[in-house]
Formats: C-alpha cells, structure tokens, sequence
C-alpha cells in the first residue's frame, strides 16, 4: 500500500463535509500509512478557525473536527514526520520551477513529498498541477 503525504486541503474535506469530502475520505480511507507534518497540523487549525469566522461551520462543528483530527494524531492514524532545512529549500527552487501561482506553503508540502518519495494527497487543484508537473505522485480528492 502507497505511503500518502496529507496536505490541509484533503484533511479539511475530510473532517468536515465539504464538495471534495467523499473524494478525501477515499484517497485517506484507502491508504494504510498517512503522513504529516507538524505544518500540516498547523494550517488545519487555521482552516477550521477560519469556517468559524466565515461563518460556514457552526463553532461547536469545527471545534468537534478539530478535536477528531487532534485525537486521530495523537492515536497514530498519521505518522508524523519533521520538516527540515532541505525541505524548506526544495520548496524556494519549486517556486521558480513552476508557472502556477504556488503558495508557500503549499510549495514545503511539495518538497516533503518530493524529497521523502511520498505520494502526496491533496484536494488542491494548484498542489495537484504542480506536483504532476514536477513528476510527483499525487493523488486529487477533487475528482
């Protein structure tokens, strides 16, 4: 079974019901090994702080995801795995290898992926452009 590298985007649409959340729940429910990184954790706080301030998620609904995806890492369904000086300079010369508009973030989530040889899971339709561009594995929950 494929290791897969969780981006934001494709735990967001699982853990809370988004147009991509039957798609996330298949890319993560099929895969044995998930991994992420402590950005990852990060960026899904952030994601779900800010479906509270859209008002898209009732406060108690986000606060139950983020609990879920907080047990979830405690229990070891991800493995979590260190970013590093190389990751964060892979993800500066992806910047320049590409004509898409790549956040930067989104660009150290690439490296991770790239460098670790992880095939990364996303629900981004930027992520998923530029990591087939730049022959990375990807597998889009946005199909």
């Amino acid at each position: 079974m494929t290791t897969i590298y969780c981006d934001t985007s494709v735990l967001v649409a699982y853990y809370v019901p988004e147009i991509h959340s039957a798609q996330a729940e298949q890319v993560l429910d099929g895969h044995a090994e998930r991994i992420l990184s402590p950005l990852v954790i990060t960026e899904v706080s952030s994601a779900f702080r800010r479906k509270i301030h859209d008002k898209v998620l009732p406060r108690a609904d986000a606060q139950a995801a983020w609990d879920d995806f907080k047990r979830d890492v405690a229990t070891g369904i991800f493995r979590l795995t260190e970013l590093e000086r190389r990751h964060y300079d892979h993800a500066a010369a992806t910047m320049w290898q590409t004509k898409e508009r790549l956040r930067t973030l989104d660009a150290v989530h690439l490296a991770v992926a790239d460098l670790d040889g992880f095939t990364m899971a996303t629900a981004d339709d930027v992520m998923a452009k530029v990591g087939k561009a730049l022959g990375i594995k990807t597998l889009w929950a946005g199909a």
